[in-house]
């Protein structure tokens, strides 16, 4: 599968509410409808070849500061892809925005208003 089809996959998803529960508790906020759409779709990770790119399973979302040793919550970000190099895709609550978020260097880079156009690049 590559970008497109995952993106357009997601249209008509049912909302898993247990997991939107869930991901509310770990992370304090209102969890964006597109986080929740592709892991209720997507509870395990999707592989995207071309950058070694994947998708976050469910548990890694909601696990995402013990295997990482990063305090995303407390950062308010999500993470939802795992783009290589120590890089993720994440959403940013602070700023309401996406941004690419590196756990080695603690740095935001790449914002932009929605998930698809930082997947997409």
């Amino acid at each position: 599968m590559n970008r497109i089809e995952f993106l357009n996959s997601l249209t008509s998803v049912l909302i898993n509410n247990e997991q939107k529960k869930q991901l509310s508790a770990v992370y304090n906020f209102e969890i964006p409808e597109i986080i929740l759409k592709i892991l209720s779709k997507y509870p395990l990770p999707v592989l995207f070849d071309e950058k070694r790119t994947r998708t976050l399973s469910f548990n890694e979302v909601i696990h995402a500061e013990e295997d990482n040793g990063v305090s995303f919550a407390s950062k308010n970000l999500i993470p939802v892809v795992d783009a290589g190099d120590n890089d993720y895709i994440v959403y940013n609550k602070a700023s309401n925005n996406w941004c690419m978020y590196n756990i080695v260097d603690e740095t935001i880079f790449n914002e932009t208003d929605s998930f698809e156009n930082l997947f997409l690049k």
